[in-house]
């Protein structure tokens, strides 16, 4: 890593440090939003997570595997400042793909879980980089402020990507049941029926022939 990329990083973890260490009149008020801005980062840190394990680490995903980086390493930070005496649970390892993705594999059926977790990160990365832009000299500091547009931007072309697929589903039909034909008849069942005893029809029966020794023809019945 050159001079200038570890002045950059150091930046950047320094930034986002600092976002997690809010100034308050108030120490009460002063936890809550801690705890509040660690649970942004959280959401983020995930989504981005998420986003790498899909794809890998193409040249595209730079700003995100930036994000997760430098804002992993701050909450590891924080977490080694609030309790030295209990290791880190922030994980700074990801197993990517063995070769990058595109990004239209999200929309492979195994990321549907993921999707919300994209679309919980979006509105805390947006108001990290407001919180920036009103802190910090975005000239001075435009590494960094270009990872964080280009990190909004991607998260926003994935969610449209998640979206879209889930209003297709949405309007695919249900497969239809089996079609009933109602202007047939249905088969009747025929069975042999013996004549009721008060029926004025007669039973139809076989007609018997008498003959004679000679086989001549007695009489009909």
């Amino acid at each position: 890593m050159t001079p200038e990329a570890i002045v950059g990083l150091t930046a950047a973890i320094s930034i986002a440090f600092r976002y997690l260490e809010p100034i308050h009149h108030n120490m009460q008020m002063a936890q809550n939003l801690q705890e509040q801005r660690l649970l942004a980062f959280d959401k983020i840190v995930s989504a981005c997570k998420l986003l790498l394990k899909q794809v890998g680490r193409a040249k595209y995903m730079d700003s995100i595997c930036s994000l997760w980086s430098q804002l992993s390493q701050s909450i590891f930070m924080l977490e080694r400042t609030l309790w030295p005496d209990q290791p880190p649970e922030t994980e700074m390892h990801i197993v990517l793909p063995p070769e990058p993705r595109p990004l239209s594999d999200v929309l492979l059926d195994n990321f549907n879980e993921s999707a919300t977790y994209i679309f919980q990160a979006i509105a805390p990365l947006e108001q990290f980089h407001e919180w920036f832009v009103a802190e910090y000299d975005t000239v001075l500091h435009a590494e960094f402020n270009n990872m964080l547009l280009d990190s909004i931007l991607l998260f926003r072309t994935t969610e449209s990507m998640l979206r879209m697929k889930q209003r297709l589903q949405s309007l695919i039909p249900a497969p239809a049941a089996a079609a009933i034909d109602l202007d047939t008849d249905p088969p009747v069942a025929h069975t042999a029926t013996a004549p009721s005893a008060s029926s004025t029809t007669p039973a139809d029966a076989e007609t018997e022939v008498m003959r004679n020794a000679a086989g001549e023809v007695l009489a009909w019945y």
